[in-house]
Order: structure tokens, then C-alpha cells, then sequence
């Protein structure tokens, strides 16, 4: 960790391998053009070049591209279907509400709530004397959310318990009673699209981790409109997360942010597939923008990593 601090940042698309050629990170970002290769018509993009234009932060990139008048292209999820995963995840959380587990290390750090301002201008006056007392008016230019993690999971192992002896589960969100499974079902129906863009991604850069997801995901399937091949996803909301390693896993998992922020490591729509048990992953400081869209979205950093514990795959049988 420590060599790593003197590495050159890229905030450019592309693959990132080990010594041996093993894949570690695919990293779906901004571009300059003549960077991408066609397969099958799927995009993948390549490892980093000797061109400078695709060395450097993102934003450094951009300057460039446009110094040498070349096009700059995006290979993240597109904003319409960005757009529409947030609604839908927003809805989601309204009925299902969020879970902030103290004893989770890595996702608790005290950001227990989310406090943003409002678009709306204060009267200015903040406090007020009847009868030689001061009182204090509430300052309503600020507005409070709850924030937390909901486990969309077809089926896991629960931790602490051995999944040969005890079998695998839905995960508590997933069956949370006849007033929120039509919502779960109206989410993953939702999000069909982006998933199918990730899915895409996935199939190129991790072929054969690919098709053993595919296989777990037939026979651990649950909710009719999932096209898979991921059999958990986790919905971050609003929160900062520590750097950790998901431990149990021995496969990548897909990972994204979106909302409206300033700060954090990562834009709305960039798109990370890695070795999430061997690469420490996280969520740097971030603030919310102000104020609430004209569809009624809150502001705030919004993560949902994607994936299945490979270390589990002896449990499922298509």
C-alpha cells in the first residue's frame, strides 16, 4: 500500500492485470477516441498506453482532448438510465427503509444521517425573545435523511453459519412481508436495462467468472425479472465507506455510484469491476449538492455494488 502511494493516478478507461495476466480491475470511464476495441458488438476498452492523453486525472484528460481537438467519449452507464435507477432505487428505499448496523465496521461511521441544504431561503431571523426568554427558531435551511444499506441477495450463506449445514437464504430485505416484495419486484423490473449494460461488461472482461455466475444464478434465482448473472446486489445509501476487502468472496464484484455529490473518487455512472476480496474498495469524503431535483430526488452519494460470493458456489446446483 505504501508503493502505491507514489503511483501515477489514470483516470482514464481500461484494464488493469496482475504479473501474470490475471484481470484485477476493468474501469469504465472517460476516453479519448481511437481507444476502444469491438467484440462481437460489445465494447471493451484496453489497457493503459504510452500516450500521454490517457495518463492523469480524468479532468486533466478532458483538458487535453480538447487542446488537440479530440473527441472524448464515456463508457459508463449512460445518464437516461441513470436517471431512471435512481428513481426507482429512491421509491425502493421510501418503502423498504435502510438498516445502519452498528457492529458493520466498515459501512458505519457515524454518518447515521445525511444532512444537506435546502433549496429554499431562510427568513434570516434565528431566534426570537417572548417574556425576557430567547428562543430559537429551528434552522430550516437544512434537511435531514436516514442513511444505511439494504441486501438484495437471491440466496447466500448467512454469516456464521456453514452453508452445507444450514443452506442458503433470501437475504432478510429480499422477503420483507406482502407490503415490500411488489416494491422489490418493481425495482429489479426497473433496473433490467442497466443491468443487462453491466452484465455486457462483465461477460468481456471476466469470461470465464461469467459463466460460473451464470450457472449459480439459474439455479439460485428468485425474482422473475432479474436477468442476472449477479445474485446479490447492496444498495449503499448516502453513506461514506471505509476502505475494506469483501473477504468472502473469490470472484469480481460490479460497482457504481450515482446521485449528486461533490467530492468522493468516482462519478455518477463510472463503472468498477474488480477482485473485491484483494482489492481494498471504498468511498472517499463527499458532500451532497443542495437542494432537491425537479423530480423529487434527494441529493447524496448512491453505491450499489453487484456480485456473488464464489466461495458458495458448491451450494448451488442447476
Amino acid at each position: 500500500m505504501d508503493k502505491m502511494k507514489a503511483w501515477e493516478s489514470d483516470g482514464a478507461s481500461g484494464i488493469f492485470q496482475d504479473e501474470l495476466g490475471n484481470m484485477l480491475v476493468a474501469y469504465f470511464t472517460r476516453r479519448a477516441h481511437g481507444n476502444v476495441e469491438i467484440i462481437e458488438g460489445i465494447y471493451t476498452v484496453h489497457s493503459r498506453t504510452a500516450d500521454p492523453i490517457n495518463n492523469g486525472m480524468i479532468f486533466s484528460m478532458s483538458e487535453q482532448c480538447l487542446e488537440r481537438g479530440k473527441k472524448l467519449y464515456f463508457d459508463g452507464i449512460k445518464r437516461q438510465t441513470l436517471e431512471k435507477v435512481i428513481v426507482s432505487t429512491q421509491l425502493l428505499v421510501h418503502h423498504l427503509g435502510v438498516q445502519h448496523a452498528i457492529c458493520d465496521s466498515h459501512h458505519n461511521g457515524g454518518d447515521i444521517l445525511m444532512k444537506y441544504a435546502k433549496d429554499s431561503v431562510s427568513s434570516g431571523e434565528t431566534f426570537f425573545v417572548w417574556q425576557e426568554v430567547d428562543y430559537v427558531y429551528e434552522d430550516d435551511s437544512f434537511a435531514l435523511e436516514s442513511t444505511g444499506v439494504l441486501h438484495l441477495m437471491h440466496g447466500w450463506a448467512e454469516q456464521g453459519h456453514a452453508a452445507g449445514m444450514h443452506g442458503i437464504h433470501l437475504s432478510k430485505n429480499m422477503v420483507s412481508g406482502l407490503r415490500g416484495i411488489p416494491h422489490i419486484y418493481v425495482y429489479y423490473k426497473a433496473t433490467e436495462t442497466l443491468v443487462l449494460q453491466l452484465s455486457a461488461m462483465f461477460c468481456v472482461n471476466f469470461p470465464e467468472f461469467y459463466k460460473k455466475y451464470q450457472k449459480a444464478f439459474k439455479a439460485g434465482k428468485w425474482i422473475v425479472v432479474d436477468p442476472g448473472p449477479f445474485l446479490g446486489r447492496v444498495i449503499v445509501w448516502k453513506l461514506a465507506v471505509l476502505p475494506y476487502q469483501d473477504v468472502l468472496d473469490a470472484g469480481p464484484a460490479v460497482i457504481f455510484p450515482m446521485g449528486r455529490f461533490k467530492g468522493g473518487e468516482y462519478r455518477p455512472g463510472e463503472v468498477i469491476i474488480l477482485m473485491a476480496s484483494v482489492l481494498y474498495h471504498g468511498i472517499g469524503d463527499w458532500t451532497p449538492e443542495p437542494g432537491v431535483s425537479g423530480d423529487g430526488i434527494t441529493p447524496g452519494w448512491i453505491d450499489k455494488p453487484i456480485g456473488w460470493s464464489l466461495k458458495e458456489a458448491g451450494d448451488y446446483k442447476s
